[in-house]
């Protein structure tokens, strides 16, 4: 059997494929016609062998012409009848094939906000991998190869012709970068980069985990700097004040009955965490005496309303003192109420948990309400990750 597919059904095969540790085979190739062999047609139970059980779920496939359709339920056919750039599809496993991480960047963004349609090319361009099950809430892998690059995807872009979303596409690369660590790292950065017309900050120049190095060889790594400002970001997530560990230590401690042993564990999460919150603090002060003004943003500070406005409030002000650089029409952003909860709910939306789901159902229509958007980040109804059974 031969068969590619597309859009969110390969999101979904490229993120269970990185989370796998098996990652994403770099060879390209190109489109084929459906094969059903050696069987007559195509069913459910053969889009089972290939996907791993769950061809009941919505299945996105590409054919090179009309007739090459799927008439299964379930089955949603792209037609490319017309030539796409040479090594627009990867082999991915067994009679698996999927669109290259470049040709799903085009392909996604008719279907997403220009928020998540961004989230997802950090994410493509990052060191990190949502769970294809559920992205939202799933768990993230980190530490893995990026499986593609802005100048890959810029490269693409200049080769493709007539795709349906390059426009867009073309649009959320000026704004993307390489290098993101982490899916609230790459919140920030996108919210930052995003203009102001596209609900975001109007930095544009946003470049992330660049190396600086100190005088004594050493080096930090600023999350997000903003152009050559020296001015940047670092995420200070709940590792960074892991105080749930000396908690879960503590209730261990009660319950058991070496309570020396559990002690000495208490003492080792408290030791830990004190760690981390010095070495935060001499990060930024190695980070000052090199030029730098390198501002911690936490976990309460997106969600808080207004939280993220006000870390930026007060990054225009530092970038127009060290640089000289006018932000006045950033600064303007922040003023008008409605754009200020235009915002916010656009920050809450992309969030984890419930409250994300309940703010993305806010949305109107527009924004991906009733559309593909929330496939991004909510459960894979289009897809499923099973294919890492067979994609090998």
């Amino acid at each position: 059997m031969e068969l590619t597919f597309n859009k969110f059904t390969a999101l979904s095969i490229i993120r269970a494929l990185r989370s796998s540790g098996r990652g994403v085979p770099k060879a390209r190739v190109e489109l084929v016609a459906p094969d059903p062999a050696p069987h007559k047609r195509w069913s459910k139970q053969r889009l089972r062998e290939l996907l791993g059980g769950h061809a009941s779920q919505s299945v996105y496939i590409a054919v090179p012409a009309a007739s090459k359709r799927i008439k299964t339920k379930g089955v949603h056919s792209t037609v490319y009848a017309s030539p796409l750039p040479s090594g627009s599809f990867v082999r991915a496993g067994r009679g698996v094939r999927i669109s290259s991480p470049e040709m799903l960047f085009v392909e996604l963004a008719p279907h997403m906000t220009p928020l998540t349609h961004l989230l997802l090319g950090f994410e493509l361009c990052g060191t990190f991998s949502r769970d294809c099950r559920d992205p939202r809430d799933g768990d993230v892998t980190f530490f893995v190869p990026p499986v593609t690059s802005v100048a890959r995807i810029r490269t693409y872009l200049e080769h493709a012709k007539g795709l349906h979303g390059l426009e867009k596409a073309r649009e959320t690369l000026s704004y993307l970068s390489d290098n993101a660590w982490s899916p609230t790292e790459a919140l920030i950065a996108a919210m930052a980069a995003l203009p102001v017309y596209r609900m975001g900050y109007g930095c544009h120049d946003v470049r992330l985990n660049q190396r600086v190095t100190l005088e004594d060889g050493r080096s930090r790594v600023p999350d997000i700097l903003f152009g050559d400002t020296h001015v940047g970001i670092n995420y200070d997530g709940g590792e960074h004040l892991d105080l749930e560990s000396i908690e879960r230590a503590a209730r261990a401690a009660e319950r058991s009955p070496d309570k020396q042993a559990l002690q000495r564990a208490v003492s080792r999460a408290k030791s830990s965490v004190r760690n981390k919150v010095v070495d935060d603090l001499r990060r930024n002060r190695e980070l000052g005496t090199k030029g730098y003004v390198v501002f911690p943003v936490t976990k309460e500070d997106l969600y808080q309303d207004g939280g993220l406005d006000e870390v930026m409030r007060q990054l225009y002000e530092t970038i127009e003192r060290f640089s000289g650089q006018s932000m006045e029409e950033q600064r303007r952003s922040l003023v008008g109420p409605l754009m200020k909860e235009r915002r916010q709910q656009l920050v809450w939306a992309v969030m984890p948990g419930e409250r994300g789901k309940e703010h993305l159902r806010l949305l109107s229509p527009s924004d991906g309400k009733n559309g593909h958007a929330a496939q991004m980040l909510n459960s894979a109804k289009a897809s499923t990750c099973e294919n890492e059974t067979s994609a090998h």
